[in-house]
């Protein structure tokens, strides 16, 4: 495994949530060209520094190897999924599938310069919202089951959940910049 070029594993036939986030991890790696490393689903991981129990995002790599995607400079630009439970569950009928509603974020971290020299931006200024336009889109016409709640930008809310305290507010400042897209993703009962 790797932080400079690790790998981005996918499963093989999905089913149910798993199949609903790699749909939209597949989407937002082919429609965003700046972005490096499209994960799936974030678990909690959690280690010790100085006595203190501290807890961060990190993704499954396979070979029972995780990846810790907190913000890392040898990326471009990264993505995951955070879920919070519970998944909301509603049978359509006595004999038929029912439908689930997860809640879930997709967490966005980049760094601007790369990602404007990457897609030979000609930004002069900070471009956050040009950016947030582009996932905005790619979620809009791809990605239908997904609902936009709201878009945090302040490391608190980007990272929420985790113990950043190494992700102060001056990580997310220029060069560097984080969103949190907050909804629900929809999807159908797959038996």
């Amino acid at each position: 495994m790797s932080y400079k070029n690790p790998t981005v594993p996918l499963i093989t036939n999905p089913v149910n949530l798993d199949a609903a986030i790699q749909d939209v991890q597949v989407k937002l790696a082919n429609g965003l060209s700046w972005l490096d490393a499209s994960f799936g689903r974030a678990y909690t991981g959690s280690r010790k520094v100085e006595n203190k129990d501290v807890f961060y995002p990190e993704v499954y790599q396979g070979k029972k190897e995780y990846l810790d995607v907190s913000p890392n400079d040898n990326l471009i630009a990264q993505s995951f999924f955070d879920l919070k439970d519970p998944q909301e569950f509603e049978r359509m009928g006595l004999y038929q599938d029912g439908q689930f509603t997860s809640n879930i974020s997709i967490i966005f971290w980049m760094n601007l310069d790369r990602v404007k020299k990457a897609g030979t931006y000609t930004y002069s200024h900070r471009f956050t919202e040009e950016l947030k336009a582009q996932i905005l889109n790619v979620l809009k016409l791809h990605c239908p089951n997904f609902i936009l709640n709201k878009i945090y930008e302040e490391a608190d809310e980007v990272y929420r959940g985790y113990t950043m305290d190494h992700v102060k507010q001056q990580t997310l400042k220029h060069p560097f910049a984080g969103f949190r897209f907050e909804g629900q993703l929809i999807f159908n009962e797959q038996c």
